[in-house]
Order: C-alpha cells, then sequence, then structure tokens
C-alpha cells in the first residue's frame, strides 16, 4: 500500500459511519465526477414512473432511479411520486445571488448581490488549492470554511424558485392525484428525499448524508423543503467528508424525490443474502414498529429466510413505535406489544417481491466480480406490501469500498490520477 492509498482509506475510515463531521485537509486520492455525462438541461419535474437505472448520474441520483425501477416492476407496491431532476437545481444555483446572514453581514467575507456560482468558485478555490496545501490546522480551516458554507447554503434556501418551476412541480403533483381535490395547495402527504450523484456508487457509499424530510402537507412546505434539500450538501458534516473526496465538489448535484407518504404499520429492510456468510439463497429481513423501521437505529425483529423456512434471530423489543400523523409530521406512540412483526403472509409477499427483484435487475459486481446483494427498504400498512428503495448492498466491505485498495485487492495496484465514481475496479 502506497502512500496515496493510505491517505484514501484512512479518509473513507474516518468518515465511514458519517455520524459525525469529516476531516478536512482530505488524502490525495480523489473520486472524480464524468460532468460529461450529467444533463443539466432538462429542468423539468416529471414522473416517478418515466425514471430509470439508466438515469442515475445523469439526470437524477440513484434513489429516485432505482425507485422508478420498482415503480416499473410493482406499480401497485411504490408509492407516487415526482422526480425534481438535477437540471432544476443547477438552473436555481446558476441564477442565484449571494444572500448574507444577518450574523454574518459584519464579517467582510462575501458581496451581498453577487452571483453564487462566483462567490463558490473563488472560496473553493482558495479552500482546496491554497489553505489546503499550505498545511493549515484542522481548525482553522474548519473556521475559515464554515461561515462561507453558511452563506452558500443560505443563498441557495433565500433565493426564489422560478415561477415556471414552482408551476410545473405543482402541476405534476396534481397529475399524480397527490393534491388534495377541495385544496389544491394541499398534498395528501409527501417526504421529499435528497438524491445526490454521489450516493450509492459502487465505489463510494454516502449513508447517511441523504436529508429526507416528513410527511409534508403543503405546496408551500414542499418549496421550502425542496430548497433545503438543496443546501444540503453545503452543510459542514456534508462538506467535510464528502466534497473533500470528491475531485470537482462544486459538481455535487442534488436531484429531489417527492414521494407520497405510506403510513407503514411495520417498516425495516431486506437483504438478499444472508449477511454472515454471503449464502444469496438466503435473505435476511429486519423489522420494526412503525414508520423508518432497522433504519433509524431502532430495535428490529431479524429474520433469515430461506426456502426451507424461516428463523428469528432477534426480536423487535422498543416500547415506542414511530406513525404518520395525518395533520402532517410523525410521532412516537407506544408499540403495540405483540410477539412477532411479521405475519406469514407479509413474509410471503415481501420474499416474492426479492426473488422478483433478484431476477429482473441485473445486479451490482463486486470487486471481484460476484454479483452483489440487493438492500430493499419495504413497510406494511394493513397487509399490504410498499417499496421504498433499492440498491445494491454494500455491507461493510470498509476496504472494497475504496476504489485504490479495491484494485489493489484485484491485482490491479493503483498508479495514482482520479477514480471515476461509478467505475467497475476490476
Amino acid at each position: 500500500m502506497d502512500a496515496r492509498d493510505k491517505s484514501v482509506y484512512e479518509e473513507f475510515n474516518r468518515n465511514a459511519k458519517r455520524t459525525g463531521s469529516g476531516v478536512l485537509s482530505g488524502g490525495g486520492g480523489k473520486l472524480h465526477i464524468d460532468k460529461t455525462k450529467l444533463n443539466v438541461t432538462d429542468k423539468a419535474p416529471m414522473p416517478l414512473d418515466l425514471i430509470r437505472r439508466r438515469d442515475s448520474g445523469i439526470r437524477s441520483g440513484p434513489k429516485a432511479a432505482f425507485l422508478g425501477e420498482l415503480k416499473h416492476l410493482f406499480p401497485r407496491n411504490v408509492a407516487r411520486g415526482v422526480v425534481v431532476p438535477f437540471g432544476a437545481y443547477y438552473d436555481h444555483y446558476q441564477n442565484a445571488r449571494v444572500i448574507v446572514p444577518g450574523g454574518l453581514k459584519q464579517a467582510g467575507i462575501a458581496r451581498e448581490g453577487e452571483p453564487l456560482p462566483a462567490f463558490a468558485a473563488r472560496i473553493y478555490e482558495e479552500f482546496f488549492n491554497k489553505l489546503i496545501p499550505a498545511g493549515t490546522s484542522e481548525r482553522e480551516l474548519a473556521d475559515w470554511i464554515q461561515p462561507r458554507l453558511e452563506i452558500i447554503g443560505h443563498s441557495i434556501q433565500e433565493t426564489p424558485l422560478s415561477t415556471g418551476l414552482v408551476a410545473a412541480i405543482r402541476d405534476q403533483l396534481d397529475a399524480q392525484g397527490l393534491l388534495l381535490p377541495a385544496d389544491k395547495t394541499r398534498t395528501v402527504g409527501v417526504f421529499v428525499r435528497s438524491d445526490t450523484n454521489v450516493e450509492d456508487q459502487d465505489n463510494f457509499n454516502g449513508a447517511g448524508l441523504n436529508l429526507t424530510l416528513f410527511n409534508l402537507k403543503s405546496l408551500d412546505d414542499i418549496y421550502a423543503g425542496l430548497k433545503e434539500v438543496w443546501a444540503s450538501p453545503f452543510s459542514y458534516r456534508s462538506f467535510s467528508w464528502r466534497q473533500t473526496l470528491i475531485d470537482e465538489p462544486l459538481w455535487v448535484l442534488p436531484s429531489v424525490v417527492i414521494l407520497e407518504s405510506v403510513p407503514s404499520e411495520k417498516s425495516g429492510v431486506l437483504i438478499t443474502a444472508d449477511i454472515d456468510t454471503g449464502d444469496q439463497s438466503r435473505m435476511l429481513i429486519a423489522t420494526s414498529e412503525g414508520v423508518g423501521g432497522a433504519v433509524d437505529g431502532t430495535p428490529a425483529e431479524t429474520l433469515l429466510w430461506s426456502g426451507k423456512g424461516t428463523e428469528l434471530v432477534t426480536q423487535f423489543k422498543s416500547h415506542y413505535r414511530r406513525l404518520l400523523k395525518s395533520e402532517g409530521g410523525s410521532e412516537i406512540v407506544p408499540a403495540t406489544g405483540s410477539d412477532y412483526v411479521l405475519a406469514p403472509q407479509e413474509i410471503a409477499d415481501l420474499t416474492a417481491a426479492a426473488t422478483k427483484i433478484k431476477e429482473s435487475l441485473a445486479p451490482a459486481r463486486d470487486p471481484a466480480g460476484l454479483p452483489r446483494a440487493w438492500d430493499i427498504e419495504f413497510g406494511f400498512t394493513g397487509g399490504k406490501l410498499w417499496l421504498f428503495q433499492v440498491r445494491p448492498f454494500i455491507g461493510n466491505e470498509d476496504v472494497q469500498n475504496v476504489p485504490a485498495l479495491a484494485a489493489l485487492d484485484s491485482g490491479a495496484a493503483a498508479t495514482g490520477g482520479a477514480i471515476t465514481l461509478g467505475e467497475q475496479v476490476k
């Protein structure tokens, strides 16, 4: 392992859990965004069922792309939704002006009304090409970049959406039946989910950095939430690990999924393999009561399924569950006290859907060329299965998640230079 490989590995491990801030000085290895593949000219929101896996990293992030595949495969088991593509964000950002927050107006670090792209480019140039190479300390780097990131994010959020985008989002939501017939300013309840072009790649996992806003009930909340999601890559936590590993961090682009709220009574994650042995004839199912089960840290019922039967590994032990509120938002209420979360028919429906996904979607490949398992988020309401997300299962493969080390493992030692996001390392 040479110095470059060590720097990428150390940087990845510092940030693997994504629960805190990263290390600003970064390492020598950078992951590459191929700008030639990005489509930033398509600005119009589109129905979820028009998005496919092939659009990932081009018009939208992988969350929307794979969700579109699920909508195609299971039209009755995927909620209605609208995707706001990269191009809508790019147009908003390119036309934004610097708006300095009140607490920073006397700091003298930005000119009110300056084009935002020019300000951001100047800040990034100073940070990445001058301060970091000069060996500036972590504390000094943080103190310098944090207020400037705040200005960028504030400017994105305070810049009004174009009237064309406002109307297009409203019209698409209405066409999907997501606005109330009696009041077209109100929704049936939707989630607003961030989905950038650098999440869940084969060689790069942005777990824990996506922003999701729960169960929004008005168009105004959606419009404000959209800008909040767009600003989220400039939060200090996001920037401090994600953007210091990207060679052109100004090209981290967020798309947004506006997805109908499903009041799940139980929800969780299914992995199409036994994660301890890698046996893909088995499936691991983790389920909790309420929404956000098994992905929000709640104790889950864990089952290991195979064609021969289902083994109970752990029981759901929480005294509480989170449910969506009819007026918007969510609340914590007592758990049901039931001995089991999933009923036999629900297990059968879920594993049948997972089997269909395995048969229908070409798998991603690990560094050894073997097919990866699928990571599927699901929920049940009144016994009906809902599918919320599918993505390749990366697990805890810290070394394999680092392209330089994956190449070493496969006998092709890295020779320097950039590594393309999404590139399959053989």
